[in-house]
Formats: structure tokens, sequence, C-alpha cells
């Protein structure tokens, strides 16, 4: 406010000055998951892990067996990593077998980053004495970036796939916008 455009025009200052545009850019990493068998092969004693056999990342990995398909490329919705990284510990065959619990601390894996632009456009148009009107033009997920959800990290038929979105569940959470959404506001002041 205060500076006039086109010549001084008061009209066009009051319609083109003033206004405000505000940026709100979120980064996030992705989050951490444990690799997890379909069976518990300690038989009921506690929680196993997979076992990482290979860098999960590559697509250069010999296949296991045990129904994995190895991925030809990661870092996609239908794989974000490599099936073939990961086997099933073999059953406990005593009270002391420890290699049924899997490998811990190497079966980690991690979910897709999030990252989000919002914009905000406002002015404030004083009408007279303490009257004015405040104008809001909101724009989240203004890139239209996907927010994919984490990769179904237990080892079976859709390992490695995501198949939801980071905003998909209830709460908070479902009433996230996950797309593009504009939102227009106004507010009077007296």
């Amino acid at each position: 406010m205060g500076r006039r455009y086109l010549n001084n025009s008061h009209l066009v200052d009051t319609v083109i000055g003033g206004w405000a545009l505000t940026t709100l850019f979120r980064v996030q990493t992705g989050q951490p998951q444990i690799v997890q068998p379909n069976n518990d092969p300690t038989n009921g004693a506690g929680q196993s892990q997979g076992i990482r056999v290979g860098d999960p990342n590559s697509t250069n990995l010999p296949n296991p067996g045990k129904g994995a398909v190895c991925a030809t490329q990661t870092r996609t919705v239908n794989t974000w990593f490599n099936p073939c990284a990961f086997t099933t510990p073999n059953p406990a065959t005593g009270p002391n077998d420890l290699a049924a619990y899997g490998g811990y601390g190497r079966s980690v894996v991690y979910g897709p980053g999030y990252n989000r632009v919002d914009l905000s456009l406002l002015k404030k148009f004083t009408i007279y004495r303490e009257m004015a009107l405040d104008i809001r033009a909101d724009l989240f997920n203004a890139l239209n970036t996907p927010a994919y959800g984490q990769p179904n990290a237990t080892i079976g038929n859709t390992f490695g796939q995501i198949t939801s979105t980071r905003f998909g569940g209830s709460g908070t959470a479902g009433e996230t916008p996950d797309a593009r959404v504009a939102q227009l506001s106004a507010r009077f002041h007296f």
C-alpha cells in the first residue's frame, strides 16, 4: 500500500497496488518402515523381520525365489523398492533359534518423501474510516505434486507397492487435500 501506479491514478492504485503474496514450502524425507515376513517364523515368540539380501534400490539382483518378482525399475508406484532385496527368515527350530527373528536393523526401507507449495494472494481495501474489506485467494498444493503413501512392507503379493496416497486416511489426514485446491475468501471489517 502507499505506492501509486499508472500516473498516480487513485482507482488504479486501489485495484493494483498493495497486494501481498505469501508462499509456504513444506518438504519431508521418506518415513522408515521395517520389512516384515507374511508369517511368523518364531512360532509366536516375538516379532520377526525380513532378511535383507541386497540393495533395495538396485534392479540388478538375483531372484531369491519364494514367489518374489524382481523389479526392473525402483522408485515407482508399482515397485518403490525391489522385492528381491528381502527374503523371509527360516522357521524357528527351537526356543533359542535367533535366525528366525530376521535381520534386525538391516530391514529398514524408506517410503517416498513429500513436498508441497502453497500460495496465498491477499489485499486489504479501505472503504471508509475503520471499514475495510480483505480479499484472499489461496492455492494449496499449487504444483499439484502427488503425495504417495507408504509402500507395503510385508513380504507377499503387493510387497514394495504403493497402494494409497498420504492423505487417504480418516480424521485430520483424510481432510487434508492431496490434489490442488483453490479457495477464495473475503472478510469485512467495521
